[in-house]
C-alpha cells in the first residue's frame, strides 16, 4: 500500500540549529519528497531509473519556534502537506491512466497474465525513509497510517443464487483494469472490512428479482440507495485473534466492539 500519511511533532533545541527534515518514498518507479526547510516547503517527484523532475513545488515558510507537527501524505494520486494542521502544498499527479497506474505498481507484472488470475500478483510495497539536518531537537508522537486496500476479486458461482439470474464469471467488481468498475447517480457498492475474505459487492452478481422490483435497479453487484433502510452503528465482530501465538486466528478481539461515530 503506498497510500500513506506520516506523522510526528519536531521540537528543535534551538531553531537557529534546525536547517531542514526531508521524508522520502519510492514507488511505482518515482521517488516522493516532502521538505520542511527553515525557510521554505517543498514536495517534488522524479524518476527513480534517470533522477528527472516529474513536477515539484514549493511555498516560503517559516519554522516555528516551538515544537510543531508535520503532516506527508501520498493520498489520492496527491502529494499533501501539512504543518500544525494547515495545508501548505498539494501536488496532484493524476494525469495516468489505470494501464500505466498497474504498469508502475506491478513492475514485471503482464497485464494478460494478470487478468487471467489477479490473485498472484502483489504490488511493489513502498520504501520510506526520514531524514535531519539538525541540530539537537525531539520527535515525538510519530506515527504511519496506510489506506485501505481492496485486493483483486475473480467471481465464485457458490456466491450466486440461481433464482438471481445468470451467473456472472470472470473478475470481480472493479478488478477488470480495462474495464474499471463504475456506478451511477445513487447507487453504491458494499466492500468489507476484510478485502481478502469478505462476501462483499464486488462479487454478489445479479439481484434477486424482488429487489430489482422494489428499487427498479437490476444492476449487478451495486445496491440503490432505495435499499439502502439504514446506518451503520456498531463494530459488533471485529478481526479474530489466535488462541496462542503463532496459532490459528479464532476468537473475536471483543476489546475493538464500539459504536461507529
Amino acid at each position: 500500500m503506498s497510500d500513506l500519511r506520516v506523522t510526528g511533532a519536531i521540537a528543535p533545541e534551538d531553531v537557529a540549529d534546525f536547517r531542514e527534515t526531508a521524508l522520502v518514498m519510492e514507488s511505482r518507479g518515482i521517488g516522493f519528497r516532502w521538505t520542511v526547510a527553515r525557510d521554505a516547503l517543498e514536495v517534488s517527484m522524479t524518476r527513480i531509473a534517470d533522477g528527472s523532475e516529474i513536477a515539484s513545488a514549493s511555498v516560503d515558510f517559516t519554522v516555528p519556534t516551538r515544537a510543531f507537527e508535520v503532516d506527508f501524505w501520498h493520498v489520492d494520486q496527491q502529494m499533501w502537506l501539512f504543518v500544525d494542521g494547515v495545508l501548505h502544498l498539494q501536488l496532484p499527479f493524476d494525469d495516468w491512466t489505470t494501464v500505466e497506474r498497474f504498469a508502475a505498481s506491478f513492475p514485471g507484472t503482464r497485464l494478460d497474465g494478470f487478468l487471467r488470475d489477479p490473485l498472484l500478483a502483489r504490488p511493489e510495497p513502498p520504501a520510506l525513509s526520514w531524514s535531519f539536518d539538525s541540530g539537537p531537537f525531539a520527535l515525538s508522537d510519530v506515527r504511519l497510517d496506510r489506506d485501505l486496500y481492496y485486493r483483486p476479486t475473480i467471481l465464485d458461482p457458490i456466491n450466486q443464487y440461481p433464482e438471481n439470474g445468470r451467473t456472472i464469471n470472470g473478475l470481480g467488481f472493479g478488478t477488470d483494469i480495462l474495464n474499471p468498475g463504475r456506478i451511477e447517480a445513487d447507487q453504491f457498492v458494499l466492500f468489507g472490512d476484510n478485502s481478502a475474505a469478505s462476501r462483499d459487492g464486488r462479487i454478489w452478481g445479479r439481484p434477486h428479482p424482488l429487489a430489482v422490483n422494489y428499487a427498479g435497479d437490476d444492476t449487478p453487484f451495486v445496491v440503490p440507495r432505495r435499499l439502502l433502510i439504514g446506518k451503520a452503528f456498531s463494530v459488533y465482530f471485529p478481526s479474530t485473534l489466535p488462541l496462542w501465538e503463532g496459532g490459528r486466528s479464532m476468537v473475536p478481539d471483543f476489546g475493538q466492539l464500539r459504536f461507529i461515530r
